[in-house]
């Protein structure tokens, strides 16, 4: 595999309490910050209008935050990572 070229590629995801996934197990995933920055604070102030609801009273309200994260294809990870990487 020696000359083969890699790419990191940097993605953002909006994150739900410090968490990549959602309860619905599915993500977005933005390729500029500007755009991810935007739908951070259309969520958080989604999520702000939905705290006013009498259903919501005294629920904790979920924070959003878009943090960029790189991409490694799956034959890099086996090939590099893998030793690094959290068991599931």
């Amino acid at each position: 595999m020696k000359g083969k070229k890699r790419r990191f590629r940097k993605v953002w995801f909006v994150c739900c309490d410090n968490s990549v996934m959602s309860e619905y197990k599915c993500v977005n995933a933005f390729s500029t910050q500007e755009h991810a920055l935007q739908q951070e604070a259309l969520r958080n102030r989604q999520e702000m209008d939905n705290a006013t609801k009498m259903w919501n009273q005294g629920k904790e309200r979920r924070v959003h935050k878009a943090q960029g994260f790189y991409l490694v294809h799956e034959s890099l990870f086996d090939e590099i990572l893998k030793a690094w990487a959290k068991k599931q």
